[in-house]
């Protein structure tokens, strides 16, 4: 424990420091954590909203929980687009993908869904459990 008076955060007891410090660790092991379970952790596409709502590309090493949390966390009703074997550095490729169509709140807009079926159809071509619709659009 630190003597700095100004330093603290009001009711937590430890300076700013030392709980960045702490956060960062514990985003590091979490990270390594995924990393090292590689197969194990999914991939995921999530809607929220209907067709023309924002699309989540991210990754779970619990997929049911971390939907639970989602739909917990939003109010519009989210459907799983589609999951298969991947974890951290599939997401962060696609996400550099499809960077251009990225809002700030780190969902996607609707218009990488096309993209995102050829991605998904290539990876089916290459031997990878893909679950979820072939078609990620509604049909017009």
């Amino acid at each position: 424990m630190h003597e700095w008076p100004g330093e603290f955060y009001t009711g937590l007891g430890v300076c700013k420091g030392c709980h960045k410090d702490r956060v960062v660790e514990q985003r590091r092991a979490r990270r390594a954590r995924f990393k090292a379970e590689g197969g194990r952790s999914v991939l995921f596409i999530v809607q929220t909203g209907g067709p023309r709502g924002p699309v989540l590309i991210g990754y779970a090493a619990n997929l049911p929980r971390r939907l639970a949390g989602l739909a917990a966390a939003n109010p519009r009703p989210t459907r799983l687009l589609g999951a298969l074997p991947g974890g951290w550095a599939m997401k962060q490729r696609l996400h550099r993908r499809f960077a251009a169509d990225q809002l700030p709140s780190g969902w996607f807009l609707p218009a990488i869904l096309p993209r995102l079926e050829i991605w998904l159809d290539q990876a089916r071509a290459n031997g990878l459990a893909v679950q979820g619709p072939a078609r990620l659009r509604p049909a017009p």
